[in-house]
């Protein structure tokens, strides 16, 4: 009995070909079916057609760390993966990175004093050495002519004769300042050939974000972080003969003598232990102490409102 197009075939049923009845037809969907099946077990091992691709995803056979594009959409930019900026410029197109090596911490040089009398020696200081950075990358270029233009522009954005701003994918919210150091070798000459950055930084703190904070009277002035900060305070001090700002947790503080009208803008750098009146550099009193911050610290002005603003700064 034959069946047409849309109707069951009873189980076990031979197969009708183009030529009548198929009694192998069933053997034949048998075989078909294992093969299927050991094609897709050999694209899960890794070989044949899909290995290519796997090994682009780092799944089985020899991982790269190159990315792969396969499961992109259309416009999406892989160089978002591994950000990387230096002196304000987006390296990310030009290189892909790897692997970020340094520190847990910076060094830090501990300075000791003999004491007679006494075993061993005592602390007597506490400093932080400068900081290298190694970050390995890859040329984000195949051809011989793509990579060599590709590396004329990161020489470009390297060459600083100061320290600038460099962000590295693995703390992409913060930055150091670093100078390049030079006498990187490429690993080939084209097809994503590998390159290895060295960076100095000869302030061995990363830089978080940029706070600010009005202070009447007295306040709380909290500061996020892991090291000191030093901020820079500007006020329009009210009429007096003198300005103070003050940490009331160590009574350390910074006045500036007038007169005062109102009119005058005082500005402390303490970083750079620098006073200014409307621009001008003026002396602080004597016993000034250009102070520091980090955590929760009250802070008192003896009048008017002073504008605090910080970086946060990380070991």
């Amino acid at each position: 009995m034959r069946h047409g197009r849309g109707q069951e075939r009873p189980h076990g049923a031979a197969h009708d070909g183009p030529h009548g009845r198929d009694p192998h037809g069933h053997a034949r969907r048998v075989r078909r079916h294992a093969r299927d099946h050991h094609r897709a077990a050999a694209r899960h091992r890794g070989e044949g057609r899909g290995r290519l691709h796997r090994r682009r995803q780092g799944v089985g056979g020899n991982r790269s760390p190159l990315p792969c594009n396969c499961h992109r959409k259309r416009g999406e930019d892989v160089s978002r993966e591994t950000p990387i900026y230096f002196d304000g410029k987006d390296l990310s197109t030009l290189l892909w990175v790897t692997g970020v090596k340094r520190t847990i911490l910076p060094e830090r040089n501990i300075t000791t004093t003999e004491v007679p009398g006494v075993d061993g020696s005592m602390v007597s200081g506490v400093s932080l050495a400068p900081l290298t950075v190694t970050v390995t990358a890859h040329i984000r270029k195949d051809s011989v002519q793509d990579v060599t233009d590709a590396r004329r522009l990161i020489a470009e954005a390297l060459a600083t004769d100061t320290p600038r701003p460099l962000f590295l994918p693995d703390e992409p919210n913060r930055y150091l300042m670093a100078m390049y150091q030079g006498g990187a070798e490429m690993s080939r000459n084209a097809h994503k050939p590998g390159v290895e950055l060295t960076f100095y930084c000869a302030d061995p703190v990363s830089y978080g974000e940029e706070r600010a904070l009005d202070v009447t009277g007295r306040r709380p002035v909290n500061v996020r972080g892991t090291y000191p900060c030093r901020p820079t305070i500007t006020v329009k001090p009210p009429q007096s003969d003198e300005w103070r700002i003050t940490k009331v947790s160590t009574q350390e503080f910074v006045a500036v003598e007038g007169p005062f009208t109102g009119e005058q803008t005082v500005v402390l750098d303490t970083a750079n232990e620098r006073c200014t009146i409307n621009g001008n550099d003026v002396p602080v009193v004597v016993k000034s102490d250009y102070f520091t911050l980090l955590g929760t610290e009250e802070i008192e002005v003896s009048g008017g409102t002073a504008h605090l603003e910080w970086t946060e700064r990380w070991q």
